[in-house]
């Protein structure tokens, strides 16, 4: 497969006119091109066409409805080797498929509900309570065989960990500080999420104080890239806990400043991966379990901006908006070289 570049010499290596693009995610042998019934794999090197896999006729349905980032039509494995999309096939039903980002030939095809959560990992997916391998489409487990009848479907859709999945999400988005009360509170910034491995899914393991981004109206304010996610250190949690109590004493009394919010405040943070959390295998290039990788002060998560440039980048205090119309003011952590780079760093 064509090798990826170490580094960007700031100069276009070519341009290609792509006609409506529905979206464009990295695939592992190089951009993939989604258009009205076609995806496209393009060769790195030169923009050239590597291959194509064609439903004429066919309409794509979005598995991936974000708010800032608009609908998402392809959800692809950390390490790029897969990708699946969904095709409308009748009222409330679409079919998932899973193709092969070097080759674009199609491994698996399943029917789904078109409000299906998705996840993927290296290997498998997670199509609602369905787990299945991306390489053949072979069943390998539901949650219905774990005994869990009440969670039929896990809510987060898009890439997992390299080895994991996230089995429940538990969203502060309707924990308002101070109440709530449009355009006087914000949402606490954290999520808990549950894990599992996807090779043993009766494994769970519990992550708590998952930085989210405050400014998000999207259920799913949480961002994993690349298997990492942000979150509170401990001295971090404690000091958040500490502050927004605070906040909830202070708006209680009389001449209390209404304006007053999470924004304002900023607390010790750290990249942590979910595979290493959670006891997976991880990416096979790993050559450890990775350890928590300090990343400073910060109040939330630029989910847009994490998700579209593939490194973890946070919030900083004070910062009050995120997606591309917003300055990038907090630090950034990029999963590639385990390394975090503060907010003025080149």
């Amino acid at each position: 497969i064509p090798a990826r570049p170490e580094a960007v010499s700031g100069e276009p290596a070519w341009t290609r006119l792509v006609e409506n693009p529905l979206d464009v995610v990295a695939g592992e042998a190089g951009p993939v091109v989604v258009q009205s019934g076609a995806v496209r794999g393009l060769d790195p090197a030169t923009g050239a066409v590597r291959w194509s896999y064609e439903r004429p006729g066919a309409t794509l349905a979005a598995v991936d409805r974000a708010d800032l980032l608009g609908q998402r039509y392809l959800i692809t494995s950390p390490d790029g080797r897969y990708a699946a999309l969904r095709i409308d096939a009748s009222w409330q039903w679409v079919l998932t498929v899973v193709l092969d980002t070097r080759t674009g030939e199609v491994t698996a095809e399943r029917p789904s509900h078109e409000d299906a959560s998705l996840q993927l990992t290296d290997t498998a997916a997670l199509d609602g309570d369905r787990a299945f391998s991306l390489a053949d489409g072979r069943d390998l487990w539901t949650l219905s065989d774990l005994g869990d009848e009440q969670q039929s479907d896990l809510g987060y859709t898009g890439p997992a960990g390299h080895s994991t999945f996230i089995r429940d999400v538990t969203s502060t988005q309707s924990q308002f500080i101070g109440g709530p009360s449009p355009g006087m509170s914000r949402p606490v910034p954290w999520d808990s999420l549950i894990l599992i491995p996807d090779a043993d899914p009766t494994a769970t393991t519990r992550i708590d104080h998952v930085l989210t981004d405050p400014t998000s109206t999207y259920e799913q304010r949480f961002a994993v890239v690349d298997g990492w996610t942000a979150q509170l250190t401990e001295d971090g949690a404690r000091a958040a806990e500490a502050d927004i109590a605070a906040l909830e004493e202070a708006r209680g009394k009389p001449d209390a400043d209404a304006g007053a919010d999470t924004a304002a405040q900023s607390w010790q943070t750290q990249a942590i991966d979910i595979d290493a959390l959670a006891g997976g295998d991880g990416s096979a290039a790993s050559a450890a379990p990775a350890q928590p990788v300090p990343m400073g002060a910060g109040n939330g998560v630029d989910r847009w901006t994490s998700l579209i440039s593939g490194e973890l980048r946070l919030l900083a205090k004070g910062q009050s908006g995120s997606g591309p119309d917003a300055p990038t003011a907090g630090a950034v952590f990029d999963p590639a070289t385990r390394s975090a780079l503060a907010p003025d760093a080149d």
